[in-house]
């Protein structure tokens, strides 16, 4: 569906800019053919990330890269599976995610055993 709209849409753009409209083969470029370049979407994240305060500063599509794995390895995916989906052409580069999110669980569930645990009193300033 997202392709037939896209070739609709360039349907129409090549007769709003008639000569102008620059021929080839891409799916994704600018409206008078013209191709994007290469940084345009790290540029246009940013531009999205500054226009919306909810977002965190400085996100960036490695860091979205890498919470899609920490995510992946938190609902317990396999990590040869997850290392194929990604692209790691080495285990190690997954597996060194999965030891973060791995380690990050941890000393998640180790705070809430602890805080289980002990009591922790409210002390009041006797001032």
């Amino acid at each position: 569906d997202m392709l037939h709209r896209l070739k609709k849409r360039e349907n129409k753009s090549r007769k709003v800019f008639d000569k102008c409209y620059v021929n080839n083969d891409y799916i994704f470029k600018h409206a008078n053919g013209s191709l994007y370049y290469p940084d345009y979407p790290t540029k246009a994240l940013k531009k999205i990330v500054e226009r919306n305060p909810e977002l965190p500063k400085g996100l960036t599509f490695r860091k979205l890269r890498t919470s899609c794995v920490s995510m992946l390895v938190h609902e317990g995916r396999d990590v040869k599976s997850i290392q194929k989906w990604v692209g790691h052409s080495n285990i190690n580069t997954t597996l060194q995610y999965y030891t973060k999110a791995r380690d990050s669980m941890v000393k998640k569930d180790v705070s809430e055993d602890m805080s289980g645990i002990l009591n922790i009193k409210k002390y009041k300033d006797e001032t």
